[in-house]
């Protein structure tokens, strides 16, 4: 007797709820005016093409990831009002990738894995607190915020988990399931 397979889900809803579930409003909690969230989760949809991503040369990507931040950025003040959030476009953004890259359907369509070595560790605050545990060199970022992360400590932060992820053999991305939320858990 053959097993019957069940069809798969479309991979726009797929991605549909990859969005929705990447950005909570935990995620964008602090900075700014309302709207921020849907406005996150519409532009993850419309303006990120998995497909001419997993087909771009790696060399591409942060002016890709840069142009992209920006205009999300955008998006949140012509949408919402709030002016000069860098950091939380990138964000959300680094979180849709990485939840889509770990997707197994998102994932087969679209060849994600090749992002593997490029794929930013989304910044947070426990993820920055221990990026910078075992270094005097980034004391600048104890007070850390999302809402006043700028381009260039954005990269001085992804050099460091370059270096940390090296050291431990292992992909920046990786990175986030050891830091994310890993004093919260501790506590707990």
């Amino acid at each position: 007797m053959s097993k019957r397979k069940l069809a798969y889900p479309s991979i726009e809803d797929v991605k549909r709820r990859v969005a929705n579930t990447s950005i909570g409003a935990s995620t964008l909690r602090g900075q700014g005016g309302s709207g921020l969230v849907e406005t996150a989760r519409e532009f993850l949809l419309e303006k990120i093409d998995l497909e001419r991503l997993s087909e771009m040369p790696s060399s591409q990507f942060s002016r890709w990831l840069d142009e992209k931040t920006e205009s999300l950025m955008r998006e949140f003040q012509r949408k919402c009002g709030v002016e000069n959030n860098w950091g939380a476009a990138r964000k959300a953004i680094n979180i849709f990738l990485e939840n889509a890259f770990y997707d197994r359907f998102l994932a087969a369509e679209y060849d994600l894995d090749k992002l593997e070595d490029i794929l930013e560790i989304p910044l947070d605050s426990n993820v920055v607190s221990k990026l910078c545990d075992q270094s005097n060199k980034f004391k600048k970022f104890k007070q850390f915020k999302i809402k006043t992360l700028k381009p260039d400590d954005s990269r001085e932060l992804q050099e460091r988990a370059k270096e940390i992820a090296k050291h431990e053999r292992t992909s920046r991305i990786y990175l986030d399931l050891k830091y994310w939320r890993a004093k919260k858990q501790r506590d707990e």
